[in-house]
């Protein structure tokens, strides 16, 4: 049985250089920005008035699905997001874009990407699964976890560990956008655009990675600021995913202006993963 997964690395690296399989990935970026876009968009119009429901990713998932033609958009969105979790395990092996040791950096790298790769396993299921069910329901999964783990002893306490822990992803994120260390590598060529008009695309790509990556690191930090209320007022109800983050944002004083921000700061990582999709560089060792 070991012998056996110790096989399952060198299966995927070996899968990975099929051309088929490149594409998959590349379409799983795509798939990621729809998703993104879609929050972002809907956020951004609850941002200015609107009468449209803020949303996190199931949510989003959901609305695509009202669209006509929706469950076949959803069901191919889910093979996408599939591609983009097999780039995320290929990443966990051979962390192919950073240091290939075992310094703190690296393994942090490598379970990062690892626990990237089972969420978007995760929201793949969900996006079949709505697909497939025909009074499709949203349902707080976070919401819930925090309602069993106030029941343990010492409850609060794992809640602010928790929070603790999310604050730091948030912290990382908005160092990535900062420091650049988040943006992907990209061709050196493409044979769509001149040299010039391709060196002012990745420049703009660039840009909005840092304007993505942000967006998202604060959105996570606000998740956490709700973990720790929920860990001080022993209710769930400050607790919750993205979706329940943008809501108490916006219920905030300067909530309308923080929340158009992030809608857009989504908007921009779903132009960049857009991006990504067409022009990122994929490669393994």
């Amino acid at each position: 049985m070991l012998g056996w997964l110790k096989q399952i690395p060198r299966l995927l690296l070996k899968c990975f250089k099929w051309k088929a399989v490149q594409y998959w990935i590349r379409f799983g970026y795509a798939s990621k920005g729809i998703v993104y876009f879609s929050i972002g968009f809907l956020s951004l119009r609850a941002a200015l008035g609107q009468p449209v429901a803020i949303v996190g990713t199931e949510g989003a998932l959901l609305t695509l699905l009202r669209q006509p033609l929706g469950e076949i958009i959803v069901t191919i969105l889910a093979v996408g997001l599939c591609g983009y979790s097999f780039w995320r395990f290929i990443q966990a092996i051979s962390d192919p874009e950073h240091e290939r040791g075992l310094s703190l950096q690296s393994v942090g790298q490598r379970v990062g990407y690892l626990i990237s790769g089972m969420v978007y396993v995760q929201v793949a299921y969900e996006s079949v699964d709505f697909a497939l069910d025909p009074s499709p329901i949203q349902t707080d999964v976070v919401n819930r976890a925090m309602l069993r783990v106030l029941g343990f002893k010492y409850g609060e306490a794992l809640i602010v560990l928790v929070a603790l822990v999310t604050f730091g992803i948030g912290a990382i994120y908005v160092y990535g956008a900062i420091s650049g260390k988040f943006i992907s590598q990209f061709k050196r060529t493409c044979r769509v655009f001149s040299q010039s008009q391709y060196r002012w695309l990745r420049k703009m790509a660039t840009y909005l990675a840092q304007i993505g990556y942000t967006a998202r690191g604060v959105a996570i930090l606000v998740i956490g600021v709700g973990y720790v209320r929920a860990a001080l007022t022993s209710s769930v109800a400050p607790a919750g995913g993205m979706e329940e983050a943008l809501k108490q944002l916006l219920q905030r004083s300067y909530g309308t202006e923080g929340l158009l921000m992030i809608a857009l700061g989504f908007i921009a990582y779903s132009l960049y993963m857009i991006f990504n999709a067409f022009y990122r560089r994929f490669q393994v060792d």
